[in-house]
């Protein structure tokens, strides 16, 4: 067999070769996996966004809770206040879900009720760390 092939001008050979790595690469599964986007990146879904107070780094990372879109501030998951994304009173629950205080426009997650990857401030929300971070070009509130 290989002095049959030996016989063969070169660029038969090399024709040859270039045909049997393209029905090789062609021969991959063509469905993506479950839970994966047709680009090979992983839709993110309720099992996989971050918690309030988990790390992210886009919004798209966070969790929503009920009515209040999930947003990243510095690498903090928190969500956004309801109705008209401001704050009634500062401080308050009001605007917010179940375990959250309200700062600004923004709901901030209460240390006692969700897991912190940031700090706990002296109101017992949770907050980012000063050297927390986000991206930008995906984050409505990275400063």
């Amino acid at each position: 067999m290989m002095k049959l092939i030996s016989n063969l001008p070169i660029y038969l050979r090399y024709s040859a070769c270039l045909l049997i790595f393209v029905a090789l690469t062609a021969c991959g599964d063509d469905e993506p996996a479950k839970g994966e986007a047709v680009t090979g990146e992983t839709t993110p879904t309720a099992e996989t966004l971050a918690a309030p107070g988990s790390s992210c780094s886009c919004d798209a990372d966070c969790t929503s809770s009920g009515s209040n879109t999930g947003v990243c501030l510095n690498s903090i998951c928190l969500a956004e206040a309801d109705p008209l994304h401001t704050c009634d009173e500062e401080g308050t629950t009001a605007n917010c879900p179940t375990g959250f205080q309200c700062w600004g426009e923004l709901c901030w997650p209460d240390c006692d009720a969700f897991s912190c990857d940031g700090t706990c401030d002296s109101d017992g929300s949770c907050v980012y760390l000063p050297d927390g971070a986000c991206d930008s070009t995906c984050s409505r509130y990275c400063t």
